[in-house]
């Protein structure tokens, strides 16, 4: 008898651990299951994505902007965001009004000189015997701009709903911050969101600091621009100088694709106004990389250059052109998100130790 009760009890043990075997195998094909339903769904949505993000970009910008107005003026800061956005839709309806038949000739003659200095390098390459390979990479090297412009313009009505989307969930993100920002915490259990609340706002704090930054570099990046291809003389000057700023937020790469319109618009009038602003471009980024930018270095946020550039091929590759301009502060965020994850203690480090 006593062995029949034993063997009873260690066959419903042995089936208590099978069911219990089964059921975490089961939850645990569950979670792989919801992780790859979840990942095909950021990849079919991966552009969706990428908008969510500009906007929390632009709201960035936003409250930057409101936070400066309320410091000037002692308003609050809803008020403020008020001033802020009707400030940015004015100075934006003022340059169009003012300036926009102009930018708009100075692009098209812009596109313009591009090709036909692309036609000149290419003539070039095969005239001097390189052929093919001459070829290959006069095609390569130089219809980035091109391409990338004929991409946004065949997107028609599209590419100006997805500003306007853009637009307006940046103004709403910015608006009601603390709305978002405690929701996003509730997906999370309540022992984590105390946590959750403290990395949101390191990083909210260092994506602002980098922009800061960036805007700072954009500006003298296009100042600078301007003033060497007057000087030179090279046709479409301001278009040139707003192409060197805006390009400037894609950290390394940034210069070297702005420099391509210049030169190839300098070969239309000639190799030595090409020299000459080939030394300009050079002169300005070096100044840049060993000047102002390290001095901007001592107060705002960087990450290492590796990963920076590990981050814009990855976006090259998730999202197109698009994504390499929102490469970097993408990169900055999953940055810092990974050293809060990872990091021990990252709380108590402030976001320019992030360095």
């Amino acid at each position: 008898m006593e062995d029949a009760s034993d063997h009873v009890s260690d066959s419903n043990g042995n089936t208590a651990m099978d069911w219990d075997n089964a059921r975490r195998t089961f939850q645990a094909a569950l979670i792989w299951i919801a992780v790859a339903a979840l990942a095909f769904v950021l990849w079919y949505t991966r552009h969706g994505v990428l908008l969510v993000f500009g906007a929390v970009v632009l709201a960035v910008l936003l409250d930057m902007l409101a936070s400066f107005i309320s410091h000037g003026t002692r308003l609050p800061q809803g008020p403020s965001l008020a001033l802020a956005t009707g400030f940015v839709i004015a100075l934006f309806g003022f340059m169009a009004w003012r300036f926009g038949a102009q930018l708009s000739s100075q692009f098209s003659q812009l596109a313009q000189n591009i090709q036909d200095g692309e036609q000149f390098l290419h003539s070039t390459f095969q005239n001097s015997g390189l052929g093919q390979i001459g070829a290959q990479v006069t095609e390569k090297g130089t219809s980035f701009l091109t391409g990338a412009l004929s991409g946004v313009l065949s997107t028609g009505l599209t590419f100006v709903e997805a500003a306007v989307v853009l637009a307006i969930s940046a103004i709403y993100l910015a608006a009601q911050p603390e709305l978002y920002r405690t929701g996003f915490s509730k997906l999370f259990t309540p022992a984590h969101r105390p946590r959750v609340l403290d990395s949101l706002d390191i990083i909210g704090r260092s994506l602002k600091l980098w922009l800061l930054g960036q805007l700072i570099l954009m500006i003298g990046v296009g100042i600078l621009s301007f003033i060497a291809v007057w000087l030179i003389g090279l046709p479409n000057a301001i278009a040139l100088a707003l192409l060197a700023g805006i390009l400037e937020i894609v950290p390394y790469l940034g210069p070297f694709i702005s420099a391509i319109p210049a030169v190839l618009v300098a070969l239309t009038l000639g190799l030595v106004p090409a020299m000459w602003t080939v030394i300009a471009y050079i002169a300005i980024h070096v100044f840049e990389g060993y000047v102002s930018e390290p001095m901007i270095d001592r107060y705002f946020v960087t990450i290492p250059p590796a990963l920076i550039l590990a981050g814009i091929v990855a976006c090259d590759l998730l999202f197109g052109t698009i994504g390499v301009i929102m490469a970097a502060p993408i990169t900055v965020v999953v940055y810092m998100i990974v050293k809060m994850v990872y990091v021990e203690n990252p709380l108590d480090e402030k976001p320019k130790s992030a360095a």
